[in-house]
């Protein structure tokens, strides 16, 4: 009798050790697992390029609150280490357009505009887009596809509208263009673009009242980017 009761406790000891354990290990990884989701080892040895890796995750999950803020915070962290490189400038201007700051990101704009054409002719196509302005935003994005073929952002900002003034053959037309641009792997926001594609490809499917696709488009835009929909449907409404 008294070895089975010894046996038990021995039992019950080995199963809270165990516990224990198993509990350390599953913290330990998901220690790492944020420690790589924000790439703390770029905080040691590049803080700049850190704040502005964060300055664009709190960007692109704009379902956060106050996301934008957050971003522009970071920009000026890293403007304050080199106000000569153009990714912070670059972070203010996505920070402020995402707030509706329209006036402050075209400001930021023309400073960069004869040393990034690129940021300067996508940039201002989102900000004439959610303003209405559709002839001065398809002109920025015509400009965007003119001088950077290769890159995908002038061709969904195209997509986008055409969407919003309802022609969604022309809507596909240039999405898959940009679909095209993104089997480039050196694109450091393919990710975002892949969200942005299915996104719009959503949109278009609930204006031609395709809802089971529309739905199978959104799940596999939010793979990408959890706040996809959200932001091409904000940049078309009105």
């Amino acid at each position: 009798m008294a070895a089975a009761k010894k046996s038990s406790r021995e039992n019950v000891r080995r199963a809270k050790s165990f516990n224990r354990i198993f509990c350390i290990l599953v913290a330990a990884m998901a220690t790492l697992a944020l420690l790589a989701h924000f790439k703390t080892d770029l905080y040691l040895t590049d803080r700049y390029s850190w704040y502005i890796f964060m300055g664009n995750k709190y960007n692109d999950l704009g379902h956060i609150p106050n996301g934008e803020t957050k971003a522009l915070e970071y920009a000026e962290k890293a403007i304050v280490i080199d106000p000569e490189r153009l990714e912070s400038h670059a972070l203010k201007v996505e920070s402020y357009r995402r707030q509706g700051l329209f006036e402050e990101a075209e400001e930021e704009l023309f400073a960069l505009k004869g040393s990034n054409g690129l940021i300067y002719y996508n940039q201002m196509g989102y900000i004439k887009l959610e303003q209405g302005r559709i002839n001065e935003s398809m002109q920025n994005f015509a400009e965007a596809i003119e001088s950077y073929p290769s890159y995908p952002g002038g061709y969904i900002g195209m997509s986008l509208i055409y969407l919003k003034v309802g022609d969604t053959e022309n809507a596909i037309k240039y999405l898959n263009m940009g679909k095209s641009r993104l089997e480039n792997p050196d694109d450091s926001r393919k990710q975002i673009f892949n969200g942005r594609v299915h996104a719009v490809l959503a949109l278009i499917y609930l204006e031609q009242g395709n809802i089971q696709k529309a739905e199978e488009e959104i799940k596999n835009a939010g793979k990408y980017d959890k706040d996809a929909v959200n932001y091409a449907s904000q940049l078309i409404a009105g």
